[in-house]
């Protein structure tokens, strides 16, 4: 141990090949007993960094990335212009800027925890001086030459393998749904797929303790991580074991948690129905301070478990607390204080949710519903059978895609290439319309040919189902292509009976330009910053993309914004309650009965659960 090394940093293990027991019931009494004895520190220090980095980091990066996007001479980055970005050497030193202060807070953030538990378990201080001293040696390790290895671990390895809930700067990372979904169309991918995912949490296991190695013996990232390679080789389902017990002992706690709460409140409203937004207010808050609690104590039982691992695999001792016989009055006292703290902020929190979850969301009731290729719970996406489902479920609009076949003609289909869905590695754009609709498409056990588009459109308008058509660009389209498009929906007389968008900005501009009195959106898979400068009357945006301030600039400029692919049930709660103008989704019928019940319902039993749903796998 170097002289400018703290004192929790001890000495390494002479056998760096020592085994250790990944599953040992002794450990684990240990690890309750060292939370139980110091837990209100761990909330403490949990709070006090979750709100440095939401009222310091994330307005640090928001601002570096404006700038950022400004030295590009870009408004907003989307996945068509990130070249642009890349290429512009100020911008790209901006964006190393914010992958470090994010590395920073990441690192420390989780490090912290660990940093406690370590020397709680060595017998040390918790006192403030000596942990910011420990935290300031550990900045050290953070930002050596090996940096990138966290930096790639934290923000892509750690989210996509399911451990994204650690920081708040990591927690939207994840694959998009609609990019998984179009991996699970069929038997083959969907096995490749899960596969990728699979390996991608075997990974985290086995660099679960490449962090906890770094903070209890000094090594460096990448030793770190050989040595957590090495520790959990063969034995990599005791580790899974060892720390997804807490993890599923928590979430049936909070699911239990959740449940009481809600037959509480609706007991306690059918005493005095007159205070039952004051107690659903309150039930709300008990619920969201609840949940907090029982996830700290999960992350701090996990810490435990990972650092007293770590200690074993370099030779440190761990000091256990011995059974408490009786608690000191002191004790007593900052328990008794913590407890009523969390209650004013149960309290807290429930006034301010009040007015947002016990009143209905009457502007729910305006929010389209579109199923996503028709309804895929009836039919192949964007075949007869689908389009008829979703028209029986009521949707609002179905949403199709039409492109154009090598003889120039239109069918209906998302994929250009046609292995997925019907098994023939053959592109749309290489086809003939006769072969294209003589192609039978197969999922979910349905299967239908794959329809023109003077055969889609023609159903759907004997159905009185309005549709929302993208015009898919694959980039093989007769020059003028979308003039053709035009010209075949207008021999059909359902020109103006629809709505259209596209990814392609080009073909929105012409469809404007060409027809401005048509209806027609912008589809963004990704963006970020100000509104994209295209000429459109609404927006389609991927629901990763969405945010709040989205849509109030596109409110303000009179453009409706559609979220699509939503599938999740919570999201699609989410989304109602903002309310967005429409939500496309592969579940139509779960998003039109959500629609009614949080435009209409004033049931506590609905509100106070779809309000706690986050904390329950039975809501």
């Amino acid at each position: 141990m170097s002289a400018s090394q703290p004192g929790d940093v001890e000495r390494d293990s002479p056998s760096p090949r020592r085994r250790v027991d990944l599953i040992d019931s002794t450990r684990f009494i240990g690890v309750l007993r060292l939370t139980r004895a110091s837990f209100w520190h761990y909330l403490a220090i949990i709070l006090v960094l979750q709100g440095a980095i939401v009222t310091c980091v994330v307005p640090a990066i928001t601002s570096l990335f404006e700038l950022a996007l400004g030295s590009a001479g870009l408004s907003n980055l989307t996945d068509r212009n990130l070249v642009t970005m890349l290429t512009n050497p100020l911008a790209v030193l901006l964006l190393l800027l914010i992958a470090i202060i994010a590395l920073a807070a990441v690192s420390l953030q989780i490090s912290t925890i660990f940093i406690v538990a370590n020397r709680q378990q060595g017998g040390r201080s918790l006192g403030l001086r000596a942990i910011v001293a420990a935290l300031t040696w550990q900045v050290r390790r953070i930002f050596h030459y090996q940096s990138p290895v966290l930096l790639a671990y934290f923000f892509l390895i750690a989210p996509l393998g399911g451990l994204g809930l650690l920081s708040v700067l990591t927690r939207g990372i994840a694959i998009p749904p609609f990019v998984t979904g179009e991996f699970m169309k069929s038997p083959l991918s969907a096995v490749g797929y899960t596969a990728v995912i699979g390996t991608i949490f075997c990974l985290n296991l086995r660099l679960m303790l490449t962090l906890p190695l770094m903070v209890v013996s000094g090594r460096t990232p990448l030793r770190s991580l050989g040595r957590s390679m090495l520790a959990t080789r063969g034995h990599i389902w005791k580790l899974a074991v060892s720390v997804s017990g807490p993890v599923i002992v928590a979430v049936l706690v909070s699911s239990l948690g959740v449940e009481i709460i809600v037959r509480v409140t609706e007991l306690a409203a059918n005493l005095n129905p007159d205070a039952a937004v004051v107690v659903e207010s309150v039930a709300i808050g008990a619920g969201r301070v609840f949940g907090f609690i029982v996830i700290g104590i999960t992350q701090v039982v996990v810490a435990h478990i990972l650092i007293s691992v770590s200690r074993e695999l370099v030779g440190l001792t761990t000091v256990h607390p011995a059974p408490a016989a009786g608690r000191p009055r002191g004790a007593r006292a900052i328990t008794a204080a913590a407890w009523s703290i969390a209650a004013i902020m149960a309290m807290g929190i429930g006034m301010t949710a009040a007015p947002a979850v016990a009143t209905p969301v009457t502007g729910a009731s305006d929010t389209l519903v579109l199923g996503h290729r028709g309804f895929v719970g009836g039919g192949v996406e964007n075949t007869i059978p689908a389009l008829e489902a979703a028209a029986a479920a009521g949707v609002d609009y179905v949403e199709t895609d039409m492109q154009q076949t090598t003889d120039g003609q239109f069918i209906a289909s998302h994929d250009s290439n046609l292995f997925i869905v019907a098994g023939i590695n053959r592109n749309i754009f290489d086809m003939t319309f006769e072969e294209v609709t003589s192609t039978r498409v197969r999922a979910g056990g349905h299967s239908a040919l794959i329809p023109s588009m003077e055969e889609y459109v023609t159903r759907a308008a004997e159905l009185g189902v309005p549709l929302l058509i993208e015009l898919k660009v694959h980039g093989h389209e007769t020059p003028d292509f979308v003039d053709r498009f035009l010209a075949e929906l207008d021999s059909l007389g359902v020109t103006e009976s629809n709505i259209y968008h596209s990814l392609s900005a080009d073909a929105v501009e012409q469809l404007t330009a060409k027809r401005p009195e048509l209806t027609v959106g912008y589809t963004i898979a990704l963006t970020l910053g100000d509104l994209p400068d295209v000429n459109c009357d609404f927006f389609v945006v991927e629901q990763a993309s969405f945010s709040p301030e989205f849509l109030s600039e596109a409110h303000a400029m009179g453009k409706p914004v559609y979220v699509w692919t939503v599938n999740d049930e919570e999201t699609i709660r989410d989304l109602l309650r903002v309310p967005v103008d429409g939500i496309v989704t592969d579940h139509p019928d779960t998003a039109i009965r959500y629609r009614s019940l949080i435009a209409d319902s004033r049931g506590l039993s609905f509100q106070v659960s779809d309000a706690l749903s986050d904390l329950s796998v039975f809501r």
